[in-house]
């Protein structure tokens, strides 16, 4: 049941038969048990749903993307044939380097070049996504960033912000699943000229899961929280491989 928010007032409610046929005029299947309050406003009622806020309003329904540019398509996980190609290929990562925070170690990191004499079906699979989500006709992947993160390790939030491009980045997570963390930041120059604090929002994947990031997503703060360990045998040992394709020039 969604949270509705209304005034100073808020209260668990059914969506009513006519909003509901307003939500299906507008083509999106939501997830209504997800839903919860967005914000409190005398005019509109407001839902927010896992990747969509819906305003209704005297003046019609509104549909908005909560994250703009950021796809995860759960339904299409990578087959465990496939899983296995891109394993073997992100060994041409190594050697890895060790990440460290006070002190102790929370992942490694290798960088490889892609090229298309060695990398071709590879490079296709990215470029295929890059289209169909990215809305990217000219993508060229070259560059990929391969994260072991162990099963007690993280991964800082930070923003993927070093290329010269703002081509999309294409995340390929493998091995135990995940969380993984999203923040929109930026400053409020209008009023306080101080840098605005945004909710931080939290996404599991599991091995074989696809994330894109183009358009406004492209310079989220992005990080994992946390490993769970025992949900995937793909590697040899406890821990997650998290491979971010990028375009770098």
């Amino acid at each position: 049941m969604p949270i509705c928010v209304k005034g100073n007032f808020i209260w668990e409610r059914n969506i009513t038969d006519l909003e509901q046929k307003w939500l299906e005029w507008y083509g999106e299947e939501f997830d209504i048990g997800s839903a919860i309050a967005q914000e409190n406003n005398e005019h509109h009622d407001i839902f927010e749903f896992d990747n969509y806020i819906v305003t209704i309003s005297c003046d019609g329904v509104f549909v908005n993307e909560k994250f703009p540019g950021l796809y995860f398509p759960e339904c299409e996980s990578l087959s465990e044939k496939l899983q296995q190609d891109i394993l073997k290929l992100s060994r041409k990562a190594c050697p890895f380097k060790p990440v460290l925070d006070d002190g102790q170690e929370i992942h490694k990191l290798g960088k490889m070049n892609l090229t298309p004499s060695e990398d071709a079906w590879f490079l296709d699979l990215v470029r295929g996504y890059a289209e169909h989500y990215g809305n990217s006709r000219d993508y060229q992947p070259q560059i990929a960033h391969v994260y072991f993160i162990p099963e007690d390790g993280c991964i800082n939030p930070h923003v993927q912000n070093q290329e010269l491009v703002t081509q999309p980045i294409i995340n390929i997570w493998l091995g135990d699943s995940g969380i993984i963390t999203f923040q929109k930041w930026g400053y409020d120059y209008q009023t306080t000229g101080k840098r605005q604090d945004y909710p931080i929002h939290e996404i599991k994947v599991q091995s074989g899961d696809v994330l894109i990031m183009s358009g406004e997503s492209r310079i989220y703060q992005f990080g994992v929280k946390e490993i769970l360990p025992g949900s995937s045998n793909l590697l040899s040992k406890p821990g997650s491989v998290l491979m971010s394709i990028r375009q770098f020039r």
